[in-house]
């Protein structure tokens, strides 16, 4: 573990308030037994491995403090470097974080004297150490938490600023460095330098200001107009500061596409499964090329996010990332939103023209889902790009060469629209260069319960709900539902349930679930996947033991049987029919 590294200079300090205090030889070791932080004779040692390290080796594995308190002590005796050790004992104290040891605190004593001073000072010396031990662990709490809140910014698609209360940028995210800093280090500028425009940031609180930003960098076109947003930060009736956020205002007269710049990376692909893991690897490995990729899998499997993750992970992540979904367009407007038109090209077309969706996107990369609706006369447009890297505006002579790559994603067999006809043969092949088969949920296993806190957290996070678990049998019925939906399917699922859950209750029950979930289970529809139905000996044993479950949970009675009946979406008599023949209590 490198924690310590990161916390060097802090860990430096520390072994110098040590020493000076009780006038001895420090030395804080990290769990590769490096020193960290050193201070006396022994501070020349710094960033250097030590050379036995016995009794580190022992508080790193058993973490508590030992006195050693003079060469015949055990540790001594069994260390290789015993003779050209020149040290006559010392304290060595656990640096914990998390319970876990880290590193360790040598304070060494030359002489006999040093050590009776050490010992006499045992209690004190001790209650000390515990305070440079907790500093040390506030301090590595404070720089991971640190990281975590620059990771949560970093991922909002629009810019954010903070700055203090004279106005100098104390902290930026990704996005509004990529609006406003042209390469350079925005933090310690004040923000009327970095807007390029003064500003009254007391009298612009809480309002929206439009201005013009001339300096951006690739990902937004010049002179785009943005709203900026100014808040201000206060702690007990004090200013600490503002907060600014920053959003790309569309410009009626230019493009109007959005550009999807949210970063999405690998590990925001959820799941620990075999079949999810491999997908990720391929997907690295894919992002490296800039070979043309079809995504297939089902809809709601999400093949955006595997889109995203290609492109953030490849040598285009500073440029744009545009999806387009190719049946959401109409077919009579496709071709304008995918290649542009020049001025006054057709009417009701605007004056100035229009940039396409392959312009936009230059440099970066295209997501088109359902590809299999682009109209055919179109797909011969798609492939002259693909092959000359070149697209003609509507309306234009003049070729515009790009380079954009294209990933697409359907939810059809793209081989079987060619062989009647309806996809050309030729520009499959051209997009089929690399291919990812995104697996549907069902054939994900564990992943449906980790997908299902996911967002159990999420929509109780929204809806300020706190300590909501999921109950086992509802666990059971989620591993065992089809998941015709994929993982749109389950997020929805799990929003009605943390909608559904009343009051003060924790437990999400089966109740609490969508009724078309039970009813598929107790209508006998197909729900048990490859993995499961080797555990299951029969629907009808799996149907009893949902019902037995779900009559545990709420209880018997005949009110409780009405609540049971309208879970399951059956009438209250079917539900004493199968009762009785299951031969069940209620």
């Amino acid at each position: 573990m490198d924690i310590l590294k990161d916390i060097a200079e802090h860990v430096q300090h520390m072994a110098e308030i040590i020493s000076e205090t009780f006038s001895m030889d420090v030395e804080i070791v990290d769990s590769n037994f490096v020193r960290i932080g050193a201070a006396g004779v022994v501070g020349k040692k710094i960033n250097q491995a030590v050379s036995f390290g016995t009794t580190t080796r022992e508080v790193l594995d058993d973490p508590k403090i030992i006195v050693v308190e003079s060469k015949s002590n055990h540790f001594c005796s069994i260390c290789p470097g015993r003779k050209k050790c020149p040290y006559y004992g010392g304290i060595v104290a656990p640096v914990l974080y998390n319970n876990e040891a880290i590193g360790v605190i040598n304070i060494l004593g030359y002489y006999k004297e040093d050590m009776e001073k050490l010992i006499n000072n045992q209690h004190r010396l001790f209650n000390f150490i515990e305070k440079i031990t907790n500093m040390i662990s506030l301090k590595i709490k404070e720089i991971e938490t640190k990281l975590i809140c620059q990771k949560v910014q970093d991922d909002l698609p629009y810019g954010l600023i903070m700055i203090n209360h004279n106005g100098i940028v104390q902290s930026t995210n990704n996005e509004a460095n990529y609006l406003l800093a042209r390469g350079k280090n925005l933090l310690g500028k004040h923000i009327n330098e970095v807007l390029g425009r003064d500003i009254n940031l007391f009298e612009n609180m809480e309002q929206s200001i439009e201005i013009k930003i001339t300096n951006s960098k690739d990902r937004w076109n010049k002179n785009d107009n943005v709203d900026i947003h100014v808040e201000a930060v206060n702690q007990k009736n004090n200013l600490l500061g503002f907060l600014i956020t920053i959003n790309k205002k569309k410009n009626n007269k230019e493009e109007k596409i959005e550009v999807g710049n949210e970063t999405r990376f690998l590990e925001r692909i959820i799941g620990e499964s075999s079949a999810i893991k491999e997908m990720k690897q391929k997907t690295a490995r894919f992002a490296k090329s800039s070979s043309t990729i079809i995504l297939e899998g089902e809809s709601g499997t999400g093949k955006e996010l595997f889109a995203e993750a290609i492109h953030y992970n490849s040598n285009r992540s500073t440029k744009p990332f545009i999806p387009i979904n190719a049946s959401a367009i109409p077919e009579s407007l496709v071709e304008s939103e995918l290649f542009g038109y020049e001025k006054n090209t057709f009417t009701g077309a605007d004056r100035d023209g229009k940039i396409g969706i392959f312009e936009a996107a230059n440099g970066g990369t295209i997501f088109i889902d359902e590809i299999a609706t682009i109209p055919f006369y179109l797909q011969r447009k798609l492939l002259r790009f693909l092959e000359n890297k070149e697209v003609f505006r509507i309306g234009s002579t003049k070729p515009r060469k790009l380079d954009v790559r294209i990933v697409t994603a359907t939810n059809e067999d793209l081989k079987e629209l060619v062989k009647e006809g309806k996809f050309r043969k030729d520009l499959y092949y051209r997009l089929n260069v690399l291919s990812l088969r995104i697996p549907p949920l069902r054939e994900r296993g564990h992943d449906i319960l980790i997908l299902a806190d996911y967002f159990l957290h999420k929509f109780c996070l929204e809806l300020k709900k706190e300590n909501v678990f999921i109950s086992k049998h509802t666990k059971n019925l989620l591993l065992n539902h089809v998941w015709e939906g994929n993982i749109r399917e389950l997020k929805n699922v799990m929003e009605f349930a943390v909608h559904d859950l009343k009051d003060n209750r924790k437990e999400i029950k089966t109740e609490n679930l969508p009724s078309y979930l039970m009813e598929d289970l107790v209508t006998n529809q197909s729900f048990i996947n490859n993995e499961d139905e080797k555990n299951v000996a029969s629907i009808k044993q799996y149907e009893k033991n949902i019902l037995n479950n779900l009559i545990n949970e709420v209880g018997a009675g005949k009110e409780t049987m009405s609540n049971v009946a309208k879970t399951l979406g059956i009438s209250r008599s079917t539900l004493y029919r199968k009762i009785k023949s299951y031969n069940l209590k209620a």
